[in-house]
């Protein structure tokens, strides 16, 4: 009898999970439809610009992602060191690896833009600089206000 409470509760477990990940999967999918909906209005994209935007602007995406992964495991190596005395030499190579990181950012970034300097026009080039900032602004002002409704 025991078992088939362990399995049931497993079971359950399991399930919730998924349930759990679909659901964050699901957001992730709106958070981003609604960014390209965002920017594609702010920049006032005509469909041949946004034909050549849009593959450009998720490939920097992509890229930028894999830099974030490489930052964060950079950060969460320094803290679990952080527990065990490093070497100066450790903590100047995590150093150098987190410069590197924001050295690669920047030049991602400048090299992006230069690809958008052939396909908009310079306000619109300009207007992107602020427009993901505005967004990632607003994103988080919702979030904080459906988490502030939801205590109370």
């Amino acid at each position: 009898m025991k078992k088939v409470y362990v399995i049931a509760f497993l079971l359950i477990s399991v399930l919730s999970l998924k349930a759990q990940s679909r659901k964050g999967k699901d957001m992730h999918r709106q958070i981003e439809a609604h960014k390209v909906s965002f920017i594609t209005q702010k920049l006032d994209l005509t469909p041949a610009e946004a034909q050549q935007f849009w593959p450009l602007y998720n490939q920097m995406q992509k890229k930028k992602k894999i830099l974030n992964v490489k930052m964060h495991s950079i950060h969460k190596s320094c803290k679990i060191k952080n527990k065990v005395r490093c070497s100066d030499k450790e903590i100047l190579a995590k150093c150098d690896s987190i410069l590197d990181c924001e050295k690669a950012f920047v030049d991602l970034k400048i090299e992006y833009f230069n690809k958008y300097k052939k396909i908009l026009s310079p306000k619109k080039v300009h207007r992107l600089l602020n427009i993901e900032k505005d967004f990632n602004r607003k994103l988080l002002k919702r979030l904080r206000k459906g988490r502030n409704d939801s205590k109370e």
